[in-house]
Formats: structure tokens, C-alpha cells, sequence
């Protein structure tokens, strides 16, 4: 429909000329709201003014589209208010969603970009990487072992900002623009069998972990000076200095010096992307 006509192609119109007799009602959808998905995996919504005067719609006609998308949580009243009465022809983006690969492995479920913030959903993930999780409804946060990150719930679907889970997983999320896809890897690191959070970097080609973590998970008494950036620990009546590289001002140490400083074993399998510690 167009400046009051209703227009068709024109074969249309040859095939119900015969059809369709002279003073034929007919019933116009007038459909001011549009909520559709482009080839970016864009979530756009657009409301569109009414110049014909014939219907007006309400926040609740505009959520009832969203319903569709399952994304109405991410949209606040008072931006489809602003939409509803200052209408025009531009679409607003409400999400963009993308592709997550975990260790090199796609998930089915996608992430969603709100805001510029990149959400995964974490049970996925979680699953994914065999890790047990808890959801506090009351306080909104994702809770891993000792670890607790807040999330939000889209549509019974709690997700978690990507940049999160490093603090979360130990994971190291990456992301490919042209693929629109985040890449998380993720070591996993075992302690006698039993996984332990532990965040994992590769210095100089060797996988190195957070010093001050791994030796409270062993129960190592250790001692670190902040301000010399010094780790020691007695060991048979003497001060022993353990070597640690910083990695953003956290002490790290490298996985070939733990056998000798904590007389800990180290299987380290780099294509399974494991690390498994045997102590004592």
C-alpha cells in the first residue's frame, strides 16, 4: 500500500481480475511494527509513522513483536516510548548475535552484542567445558567454585559478559570480526583428577599459571612482597626464592619450575589443552 493505493504486480492482477468482483471489500493489514534478523545476524526493530491515520499502537503491540526474537528484557520502556512517539522509517539494532567456537569446537547456542557489551550464554559454555555452575536469581551473578561474575536473563537464558570469563573460566576470549564469532580457549588444569580454576598463559612457548592461587590450591605457605615483587617460601630451614614472571601485575610461574620448587608433577597436553598437577 502506498499514498492511499494498493498496489500489485501486475500478474497478480490479471490472475484476480476474473475472480474478484467490482465493490469487493477489502481488509488492509497496516502493520507499523517490524522486527526482523539481516545477514550480520542483526536484531533490528522499527517503528514506522502512521500517515494514514488508521491505527495507534502501544508499548505492550510493540513487545508482542519482540516476543518473537525472545528479546524483550533487553528493550526498556522508555526506549520503545521514544519510538512510539517520534516515529520514522530508521531501524534501531536491539542486538547483534554471533557464533561462539570453545576450543576450536562451535556451540549451537549464539552470543548476543548489546550495547557493544558481547554476552555468551554461559550454561552452554559452562557445559561445553564440563564445568558446574549456580544462577542466584536474587543477586543476578553466575557463581563457578569460589569465582562470582554477574549475568542478566534473556528469555530463561542467563548470560554472561565475555569479558568475564577469564575471571570466570580461565578462558582467553578472542574475536574474528569477519567471521562475527568469539573464539574462547581455554586449559583446562587438574589437580590430583579434580579440575581447579586456575587461569593459564603461554610465555616464551611454556604455559605458565597465577603462582599465588596454584600454591594456596596445594597448600603451600608462600610469601609475596608487592612492592620487591619477590615469592618465597621455606623450604628445609631455608628462604627459597621462586621465579616468577608478572603478567599484569599478577606473579606467574612457569610449569618447568613447579617440580623443583613445589615438588609437584606436571603432564602438560598441549593438543588436549590440559594440565594435570600430582601432589604430593
Amino acid at each position: 500500500m502506498s499514498n492511499g493505493c494498493i498496489r500489485m504486480q501486475e500478474v497478480d492482477v490479471e490472475e484476480l481480475f476474473e475472480l474478484v468482483n467490482c465493490g469487493t471489500p477489502v481488509n488492509i493489514t497496516y502493520d507499523r511494527v517490524k522486527v526482523r534478523t539481516n545477514a550480520r545476524g542483526q536484531v533490528l526493530l522499527a517503528v514506522y509513522p502512521d500517515i494514514y491515520g488508521y491505527s495507534s499502537i502501544t508499548i505492550q503491540d510493540v513487545r508482542n513483536k519482540l516476543n518473537m526474537y525472545r528479546l524483550n528484557t533487553l528493550v526498556t520502556d522508555e526506549l520503545l516510548r521514544d519510538m512510539i512517539n517520534d516515529p520514522s522509517d530508521e531501524q534501531v539494532v536491539i542486538a547483534n548475535r554471533f557464533a561462539i567456537q570453545v576450543n576450536g569446537k562451535q556451540i549451537s547456542e549464539q552470543g548476543l552484542i548489546v550495547q557493544d557489551v558481547r554476552y555468551v550464554p554461559i550454561y552452554a559454555v559452562a557445559g561445553t567445558l564440563k564445568r558446574q555452575i549456580k544462577w542466584n536469581e536474587k543477586t543476578r551473578a553466575v557463581q563457578h567454585g569460589a569465582t562470582t561474575v554477574p549475568g542478566i536473563v534473556v528469555d530463561n537464558v542467563v548470560y554472561v559478559a565475555a569479558d568475564k570469563l577469564t575471571t570466570l573460566f580461565s578462558c582467553q576470549p578472542s574475536w574474528k570480526n569477519e567471521e562475527n564469532t568469539l573464539f574462547l580457549e581455554h586449559q583446562g588444569v587438574f589437580l590430583n583428577d579434580k579440575p581447579v580454576n586456575l587461569e593459564v598463559y603461554e610465555l616464551q612457548g611454556i604455559a605458565a599459571i597465577p603462582a599465588l592461587p596454584f600454591a594456596e590450591a596445594l597448600g603451600c605457605k608462600v610469601n609475596w612482597n608487592q612492592e620487591k615483587q619477590v615469592l618465597t617460601m621455606a623450604a628445609k630451614g631455608e628462604l627459597v626464592t621462586i621465579p616468577i614472571v608478572m603478567v599484569d601485575s599478577v606473579p606467574f610461574i612457569k610449569i618447568t619450575n613447579i617440580n623443583q620448587y613445589f615438588n609437584a608433577y606436571v603432564y602438560w597436553n598441549k593438543e588436549a589443552k590440559t594440565i594435570e598437577f600430582i601432589y604430593p
